[in-house]
This record gives structure tokens, sequence and C-alpha cells, in this order.
């Protein structure tokens, strides 16, 4: 299997959630090379909390490393450029994988969102959750100093 890119399905996934998109209606969804298939059992099992919780934070990770490099890869060219996508590929990878998963099963996941109302309602609560919790540590921080 063709390793995916992680940028394209941060960028899929952060239009999905934010947007709540209903996506394609199709028996088959392809992704950079991911086929998924209705009736996959990976694709169509209930997801627990702690998958859909590790999902979000590396959803979360993923968002700011996208954020970071969007602009310096816009303005780069050639070397550069190819240089900066490959780094931004790696730290998303690495992200996925500190967070618990496979890309294989992240991927699955994001590719599942649009046509999933009720996960991706799972996934928008946690991700405020771990929002919200981020911002408490934060300010306990700033607290102590």
């Amino acid at each position: 299997m063709r390793k995916t890119n992680g940028m394209i399905i941060a960028v899929v996934v952060v239009l999905m959630v934010s947007c709540g998109s209903s996506g394609p209606q199709t028996p088959q969804t392809q992704v950079d090379g991911l086929v998924v298939v209705d009736g996959d059992q990976d694709f169509e099992r209930q997801l627990s909390d702690e998958e859909v919780a590790s999902f979000a934070a590396a959803q979360l990770e993923v968002q700011g490393i996208q954020q970071r490099y969007q602009a310096q890869i816009a303005e780069a060219e050639g070397q550069e450029r190819q240089q900066l996508i490959a780094e931004g590929d790696r730290r998303t990878e690495e992200a996925i994988t500190e967070h618990g998963m496979s890309t294989q099963d992240y991927n699955i996941i994001a590719v599942r969102l649009p046509d999933d109302p009720e996960l991706r309602e799972r996934v928008q609560i946690a991700m405020q959750q771990l929002e919200k919790q981020r911002i408490e540590e934060t300010e306990q921080q700033l607290e102590l100093e």
C-alpha cells in the first residue's frame, strides 16, 4: 500500500469536521490511494471512545502542523517546496502515531466522517474537550508564573 499524504488528509478532515460536510454518497471512497468500501469491517465498526479521543487529539495536532506549513509550502518552489511537503508529511505521521493510531486507521476515520454524522459529532465533542483542557492547563501555568 502506498504511503498516504498526511497533509492532504488533514485538510480534508479539517474541512469535514468544521463544515459538517455530508460528503459524497458513494459505496466506495478513495483518498490518496486508500480505498475504503462500504461493508469493510474496519470502516463500518463502531469506534470506541478511546479511538475517537485518539483521533481527535491527533487531528488537533495535525491541524497545527498543516497551519504551520501551508503558507511556507505555498511560497516555496522546486526542491525547497518538496522538502517542506516531505517534512510536513513526516511530522503529520509522527503526530498520528504519537496518539496511538496508525496512519491507515486515521485515514479510515477521516474518510468515514462525511457519511457518519454520529461519528462526526463524537469527534467534534472530543476535540472541543481537548481544546478546553488545553486552555485550562495554559491558564494554570500562567497563574504559576
